[in-house]
């Protein structure tokens, strides 16, 4: 089995409190500010190594054996779905701690890692995906990202939840969410949903007054793609008349995956 990794929240995950305010004044005292960077952005890497190995156990162990990894990563220089939307994912802070750790995974010699300069992570699994799927091979996503449902299949989610149980130290257990396997018919369905409620996380609007509790209403009675985009369109015609094509097409742009023209 083939495991496509999405890199991109580990990178936080990796980051999260790596070093101590003490461990940092330390660092800049002996070596000075730059070279101190180095150091946090060195141990953050080392700690998602870590964490990989310790992932990679628990995919195989809820699923097969793993005979070949893929790693993902956001790296775009020139987002496309920023060209067509200026304001897409526009409300979130640049990380720079988070910047500085993606350089280094993707200049790191002896860790090999896919992007692109203007498509990102998820599109790219996405592609991939696809391509295995054509073959006849079977592959496992392993990701945080809910988008990334889309694709069907194999989903291993490592989101950490509480499991309500204490260890021996009193202290909250938490185990990831784990594998689920996502047929076809509902892999559409989440692109139509999202097409109809947008998606805060990104910036991306959908339409007034319409969430999860609505877009599943509207699309309760749906059973293929055909059903989901007469529904969807529908509902567009009613909020935007004349403007309806324009406003669809860019919003499916914006929430669907994969590498495309925008009137593909």
């Amino acid at each position: 089995m083939i495991a496509l990794f999405d890199l991109d929240s580990l990178v936080y995950d990796a980051l999260y409190r790596v070093a101590s305010i003490s461990q940092m004044k330390d660092f800049i005292s002996e070596y000075g500010k730059k070279k101190a960077r180095n150091c946090v952005v060195e141990m953050a890497y080392n700690r998602m190594e870590q964490m990989l190995t310790k992932l990679l156990y628990e995919v195989e162990q809820s699923t097969t054996e793993i005979t070949k990894i893929e790693y993902y990563l956001t790296y775009c220089l020139a987002n496309k779905r920023n060209q067509i939307e200026p304001t897409y994912k526009a409300h979130r802070k640049r990380n720079k701690w988070a910047n500085m750790l993606r350089n280094y995974i993707i200049q790191e010699p002896n860790f090999e890692v896919i992007y692109d300069f203007e498509w990102e992570a998820d599109d790219l699994i996405f592609d991939r995906a696809n391509k295995i799927k054509q073959k006849g091979e079977q592959y496992v996503v392993i990701s945080k990202d809910k988008d990334l449902k889309q694709i069907g299949g194999l989903y291993f989610d490592y989101y950490k939840q509480k499991t309500g149980e204490l260890d021996e130290y009193f202290k909250e257990i938490k185990e990831f969410r784990g594998l689920t396997y996502i047929d076809e018919i509902e892999a559409k369905k989440l692109v139509y949903l999202q097409i109809l409620k947008g998606d805060s996380v990104d910036n991306i609007k959908g339409l007034k007054n319409i969430g999860d509790v609505k877009s599943k209403k509207i699309l309760q009675d749906a059973k293929n793609e055909f059903g989901f985009i007469k529904r969807t369109y529908g509902k567009y015609k009613e909020f935007y008349g004349s403007e309806a094509k324009k406003e669809y097409r860019k919003t499916e742009f914006l929430i669907r995956l994969g590498k495309r023209k925008l009137n593909e």
